[in-house]
């Protein structure tokens, strides 16, 4: 009696375990580490769609045979002055590869596309946990890969992830599209009654609150394909945690002396969020022998009136002005209010 029960907790055990390792469409999906076999990929080229002018940074990569299998394994293209240092490798064979732009900006897992029957040969369910809702990084994922660099007339191909490697050139070109929308912040000191001849602010940390929401997880579905399919809002799914979330995306401590000062900053945010974003200022305030006379914190809700597209860029100027009316008091001079528009 005692053996047919531990034969039944033990077929029960291995039940729930294969259970748990499954994905939506039934297949087992298995993080592997790099083939002994493979050699170091060299990054040839790089490029990415859209017009917003951000520095490139780490790429995750993410490597799946060319079979039905559903098994992957990752690693990463670290940007350096000198171009891009490769770790990841690959074998002399097929490959669908997949990534994202900042490799360390979030947590990734590939699954096989829904009702799929050949694992990640179709195309793959990129799932982004643990994003921030915004960053000072242009977030991005890739949506095209070549073995060479692209030309005129051999162009990326936006939906081919398919990488061939069987000549062992050991080479790869990479086209990655932008996730999120930007926001550039152009601060600056009003000249209204000589303030700048007073004071000198000096801007300690921008950040993007959201008061009801906290991280991101985007789930994005990659269909493959040998013609050219544009990536659209239909590929992309955001879900949220409720919560809180400061997101800062600058802390370079930037000078305001004069009217002429001018402190640039961009972030990029999740684009349908726009109604639920404030920009978080802080700044010390000091008068002209650098003595600490204040330090500030306000908050300034973003007067978004529409939702900007992926990859889209929007301006505001901010100024740095007393609060005065009639009359420059101490006070005034110290405890200056911020305007956007």
């Amino acid at each position: 009696m005692k053996n047919k029960i531990l034969a039944m907790l033990l077929i029960a055990t291995a039940l729930l375990l294969t259970a748990c390792s499954k994905d939506e469409a039934g297949q087992n999906v298995i993080v592997e580490p790099t083939p002994p076999s493979a050699q170091p990929l060299q990054l040839k080229a790089v490029t990415r769609g859209g017009t917003i002018d951000a520095k490139m940074e780490n790429i995750k990569v993410l490597m799946a045979a060319d079979d039905k299998g559903t098994s992957y394994y990752e690693g990463s293209f670290v940007k350096t002055d000198k171009g891009w240092d490769p770790l990841v490798s690959a074998d002399a064979k097929s490959y669908h590869v997949y990534g994202y732009m900042p490799g360390d900006l979030c947590k990734v897992s590939l699954s096989p596309l829904q009702n799929s029957t050949n694992g990640l040969r179709s195309g793959a369910v990129m799932t982004l946990t643990d994003l921030p809702i915004a960053t000072g990084s242009n977030f991005c994922v890739i949506t095209s890969v070549k073995e060479a660099p692209p030309t005129a007339t051999d162009p990326f191909v936006i939906g081919n992830y398919a990488y061939d490697n069987s000549s062992s050139k050991n080479t790869i070109s990479l086209h990655l599209d932008q996730l999120f929308a930007s926001l550039v912040f152009q601060m600056s000191i009003g000249n209204t009654r000589g303030y700048s001849d007073l004071r000198t602010i000096k801007v300690t940390k921008l950040q993007i609150r959201s008061k009801k929401l906290a991280k991101a997880v985007v789930t994005f579905r990659q269909t493959l394909t040998n013609v050219e399919k544009p990536l659209t809002d239909a590929d992309i799914q955001y879900t949220y945690a409720d919560g809180k979330a400061d997101c800062p995306f600058y802390d370079e401590g930037g000078v305001l002396d004069t009217p002429d000062d001018v402190i640039k900053a961009t972030c990029f945010y999740v684009p349908e969020l726009y109604n639920d974003l404030e920009l978080v200022t802080a700044y010390d305030v000091y008068d002209k022998k650098d003595h600490l006379v204040r330090s500030s914190e306000v908050a300034n809700k973003l007067p978004l009136s529409s939702k900007l597209q992926r990859g889209q860029q929007y301006t505001f100027k901010l100024t740095i002005e007393p609060s005065y009316i009639y009359q420059l008091h101490d006070a005034d001079l110290d405890n200056p209010t911020v305007k956007i528009e």
